[in-house]
C-alpha cells in the first residue's frame, strides 16, 4: 500500500491546529477559581457547549477505524449499538440528564457514597482508578496506530506525542478546557464527517445507486445468520448484547457525571437533546462512507492487511484518499485526533476528580492530615491528571505490543467483560429505589468473579462461548449477586433509610441556579469559544492555498466557512448579551437578559 504523501501546507495546518489546542489550556485557567471549577466547571456550563463536548465523548479513532471496518463486513449491524444508545438518550431528554444534574455532586463517586455510604464510594473509587485509564489507553491506541500506519511512524513516537499533547491542556485547564476543546474539536469532526459522507454518496452516483448496490452484496443486511461471522459476531444474540450493553452504559449513575457541570436540570437534558441530535445525523452520513469503500474500493482497503491487524479498519481512509480534495487528509487526521482526545481527556478529568475528592482524603485522615482547600484540591488535581496521562501512554504501549485482534473486538470484549457488570447495579438502583446498599458490591463482584470461574472450567472441558452468550452469564452472575445482597442485607438503620430517601428526593427537585450556583458566566461561553472558533476556522481556511479544481475548493471553503460562521454568530450574541445587560444595569426595572 503506498504511503500517502502529504503537502506542506497540510503540515502546517495540523501543527497550527495541535498548537491552537494545546493552548485553550492556557486561555481557559482564567475560568478556574477552585476545585469545583476545575473537575465541573463550577455547574455553570450552558447547553450548547455541554452538547457537543457530550457528543465527542463518546466517539475516537475507533470510530473511523473500528466501527468503518464493522460496517464494511457487517453491514447495518453495527447500528445496534447507536440504537442502544439513541433509545437511552431518548430517557435523558425526557428525565433523566435532569436526574442526574439534580444529584448536586461533582464526581459519581460522591453520587455513589450518597446512595450506598462510604464503603462502596470506595470500592467504587479504586475499581474506577484502575480501569479508567484503560479506557483512556484503548482511545489513545487507535488513534496512534492509524497515524503510526499512515505515515509509516513507530508507535514509539506516536503514542507518546498524541498522549502528551492531549494531557497538556487537561492538566492546565481542567473541565472547562475539556469542554472547551470539545466543542472545537466537535466542529471539525462533524464537517468532516458530513463532508467525507456526501463527497462518497456523490461518488456512488446518488443515494439511490448507493441502496441497490448496497442491497447487492448484503451490505443493507441487519440481523447475519449464526455462523456467518467468527463468534456469531452481527447475528440477533450479538444484536441484543451490545445494545442492551450501550443501552444501560448511557442510564447509569456513573455516567451522571457528564451533566454536574450544567447550569441546571432543564440545559442538562437540552445538552442531552443537542449531543444525540449530532450523533444521529452524523451517524447516517458516515454509515454511507464504510459501504461505499467496499464497494468502490475492496482491492484498496484490503491492501491494508499486513499494516493494520484487521485491513477491514482502513475503509473510511481509503475513501478520503480517493475522494477527498487535495490537501484535505491532513484535516481527516485533525478530526481523528480530536475524536479520540475528546474521549481520552474526559476520562483524564474525571478521574483525577475521583481520585482527589473521594479516594485521597480518607487517606490524609488516616495519617492525621487535615483537609485540602480548593486552590490546593485544584493543584493536586492537575498533578494527578498528570500521571494518569503517564499511565494511559504506558498502558497504551502494552496494548501494542501484545493486542491481537481489531481494536473494535478489543473494546467490545473489554466492555463486556469489565464495564458491564460494573454499571449494571448503577442502572438498576435508578429504578429499583428499595435495593441494598450492599448491592453494588454483591453485583459487581458477583460479575466480575463468576464469569472467570464459568469461562475457567468450560475451557478445561473445551467449550468455548460466542460474544453474546459470554456477555449473558456475565449479566446473570451480576443479578444473581444483586439479588443474593437481598439475604445478606443486615438491618440498616434509621439514618441511612433517611439518606437513602433524601437521595431520590434531591434527584427529582429541581436546581434553583441563582441561589445555589449564583454568578454565571454565560457571556464569558459565548465570547471566547466564538473567538476560538473564528479561529479556528480561519486557520482550516489556509487549505485553500493547495491547487484545486473548483469543487474542491468549494467542499474546503464551506468545511472553514461553516466553523468561521459559527464563531461570528457566537461573538454576535455575545455582545449582544452584553448589552442587554449594560441595559439592565443602568435601568434595574428592566426586564432581565434572557440566557443565550
Amino acid at each position: 500500500m503506498t504511503t500517502p504523501t502529504l503537502l506542506p501546507v497540510e503540515y502546517l495546518v495540523i501543527v497550527v491546529y495541535l498548537v491552537l489546542i494545546a493552548l485553550v489550556g492556557p486561555v481557559m485557567r482564567s475560568f478556574n477559581t477552585g476545585s469545583d471549577d476545575y473537575f465541573r466547571g463550577g455547574a455553570r456550563t450552558k447547553w450548547w457547549l455541554m452538547g457537543p463536548s457530550l457528543a465527542i465523548s463518546i466517539a475516537s479513532a475507533a470510530v473511523f477505524t473500528g466501527s468503518a471496518g464493522a460496517f464494511y463486513e457487517g453491514g447495518l449491524s453495527p447500528l445496534a449499538l447507536n440504537f442502544g444508545q439513541w433509545t437511552a438518550g431518548l430517557l435523558l431528554v425526557l428525565f433523566m440528564a435532569g436526574w442526574f444534574r439534580q444529584m448536586r455532586r461533582m464526581t459519581p463517586a460522591e453520587v455513589v457514597r450518597d446512595r450506598f455510604g462510604r464503603p462502596t464510594e470506595q470500592f467504587f473509587a479504586y475499581l474506577n482508578m484502575t480501569t479508567g485509564p484503560i479506557f483512556g489507553a484503548f482511545n489513545l491506541l487507535g488513534l496512534s496506530i492509524f497515524v503510526a500506519a499512515v505515515f509509516q511512524i513507530s508507535l514509539f513516537i506516536t503514542i507518546p506525542l498524541l498522549g502528551f499533547i492531549v494531557g497538556f491542556y487537561s492538566v492546565f485547564g481542567g473541565r472547562w478546557a475539556v469542554m472547551a476543546t470539545d466543542f472545537l474539536q466537535n466542529l471539525v469532526l462533524q464537517v468532516v464527517i458530513f463532508a467525507v459522507g456526501i463527497l462518497a454518496v456523490v461518488e456512488i452516483g446518488g443515494v439511490g445507486e448507493l441502496l441497490s448496490r448496497a442491497r447487492d452484496i448484503g451490505a443493507t443486511q441487519i440481523v447475519h445468520e449464526p455462523g456467518a461471522f467468527p463468534g456469531n459476531q452481527y447475528s440477533w444474540t450479538w444484536i441484543i448484547a451490545v445494545f442492551s450493553m450501550q443501552f444501560i452504559a448511557q442510564l447509569q449513575l456513573g455516567w451522571s457525571s457528564r451533566f454536574f457541570t450544567a447550569k441546571d436540570g432543564l440545559e442538562a437534558r437540552k445538552a442531552a437533546a443537542l449531543m444525540f441530535g449530532i450523533l444521529i445525523i452524523s451517524t447516517f452520513t458516515f454509515v454511507a462512507v464504510p459501504i461505499v469503500a467496499r464497494i468502490l474500493f475492496h482491492e484498496q482497503v484490503m491492501g491494508f492487511e499486513g499494516i493494520l491487524n484487521k485491513p477491514e479498519e482502513a475503509a473510511y481512509v481509503v475513501v478520503c484518499l480517493n475522494l477527498l480534495p487535495a490537501g484535505m487528509m491532513g484535516l481527516v487526521l485533525v478530526a481523528m485526533f480530536s475524536a479520540t482526545a475528546s474521549a481520552m481527556d474526559t476520562g483524564l478529568n474525571s478521574n483525577a476528580g475521583v481520585i482527589v475528592r473521594n479516594i485521597l482524603p480518607p487517606l490524609r485522615k488516616l495519617l492525621g492530615k487535615g483537609e485540602l482547600d480548593s486552590q490546593a484540591e485544584m493543584r493536586f488535581g492537575q498533578t494527578v491528571t498528570a500521571i494518569l496521562c503517564l499511565i494511559i501512554i504506558g498502558i497504551a504501549f502494552s496494548m501494542a505490543h501484545f493486542g491481537r485482534g481489531g481494536i473494535f473486538e478489543m473494546m467490545l470484549w473489554f466492555f463486556a467483560a469489565v464495564s458491564f457488570p460494573m454499571t449494571l447495579p448503577f442502572f438498576l438502583v435508578m429504578f429499583i429505589r428499595n435495593a441494598p446498599r450492599n448491592c453494588a458490591i454483591f453485583c459487581i463482584v458477583a460479575g466480575l468473579v463468576g464469569p472467570r470461574i464459568v469461562f475457567g472450567l468450560s475451557n478445561l472441558n473445551g467449550i468455548e462461548y460466542d460474544f453474546a452468550t459470554r456477555v449473558l452469564i456475565t449479566g446473570s452472575c451480576a443479578l444473581l449477586g444483586f439479588a443474593a445482597s437481598y439475604l445478606f442485607r443486615g438491618r440498616e438503620t434509621e439514618e441511612q433509610l433517611e439518606t437513602t430517601r433524601a437521595f431520590y428526593k434531591q434527584m427529582v427537585t429541581p436546581v434553583d441556579f441563582d441561589k445555589e450556583i449564583g454568578r454565571n458566566n454565560d457571556h464569558q461561553q459565548l465570547f471566547t469559544m466564538g473567538r476560538l472558533s473564528l479561529i479556528l476556522g480561519c486557520v482550516l481556511a489556509a487549505l485553500l492555498l493547495v491547487p484545486n479544481p473548483l469543487g474542491g475548493r468549494l467542499v474546503i471553503l464551506g468545511m472553514s466557512g461553516t466553523i468561521a460562521l459559527i464563531g461570528a454568530l457566537m461573538l454576535w450574541a455575545a455582545r449582544r448579551q452584553l448589552r442587554r445587560q449594560r441595559a439592565v444595569a443602568e435601568n434595574p426595572s428592566a426586564t432581565p437578559p434572557q440566557s443565550t
